[in-house]
C-alpha cells in the first residue's frame, strides 16, 4: 500500500513538472484597485573567495564605511511577488565580469527616484590612494535613468561619497 502511494505522488509530481506551466507575472495586468510597489534592493554574494581559494562569509565593518566588497548588484522589481519582472540597474555600466559595489540604497518619498552609493572596480597595479572613491548616482524611475550626482568625474573623485538622503 505504502509503494502504491509513493507511486502515485511520483506520478502526480512528474505530471506537474511536464506542464511547464509559467507563473511570471511579467506581463500581468495591472489591478484597478490594488496599488503595486516597486521593490529596490542590493544583492551580494554571501560568501566571498579569498586569495588563497578559500571562501569566507561577506561581513560588514562598520569601523571602514567606505570598505569596498565587490559583487554588488542593484536590482529593481516590478513588485514584491516572487517571480516578478526584475531589472539589473547597475548593467552596463562596466565591462562584463567586472566587480564593483553598491551600498546605501534609498528611495524618495514618492518612490519615483532611488539615490545610492557606487564603488567602480578596483585598478590593477595601482596603490590604495589612487583607487576609485565612492560616488553618489541617481536612478530616475520614470524615465529609467541612471546618473552621478557630480557630472564632472574629476570633482567626484576627490573624497568618498556615502549615506545619500532625502529631505522632506
Amino acid at each position: 500500500m505504502i509503494t502504491v502511494s509513493r507511486l502515485s505522488l511520483f506520478v502526480v509530481m512528474l505530471s506537474l513538472l511536464a506542464c511547464k506551466a509559467d507563473i511570471s507575472v511579467q506581463d500581468e495586468p495591472v489591478d484597478p484597485v490594488a496599488q503595486e510597489i516597486a521593490l529596490a534592493f542590493v544583492e551580494r554574494p554571501l560568501l566571498l573567495s579569498t586569495e588563497d581559494g578559500d571562501t569566507e562569509a561577506f561581513t560588514v565593518s562598520l569601523q571602514d564605511p567606505t570598505a569596498f566588497n565587490p559583487g554588488a548588484r542593484l536590482i529593481l522589481k516590478q513588485n514584491a511577488f516572487a517571480q516578478s519582472a526584475e531589472t539589473e540597474l547597475t548593467a552596463g555600466l562596466f565591462a562584463e565580469g567586472e566587480l564593483f559595489d553598491v551600498k546605501d540604497l534609498t528611495a524618495s518619498p514618492d518612490g519615483l527616484t532611488l539615490l545610492f552609493a557606487l564603488r567602480s572596480p578596483e585598478l590593477a597595479n595601482t596603490p590604495d590612494e589612487l583607487q576609485p572613491k565612492w560616488d553618489l548616482w541617481r536612478y530616475d524611475v520614470l524615465t529609467k535613468s541612471l546618473s552621478p550626482l557630480i557630472s564632472d568625474p574629476q570633482q567626484a573623485q576627490r573624497g568618498h561619497d556615502i549615506s545619500p538622503a532625502f529631505f522632506s
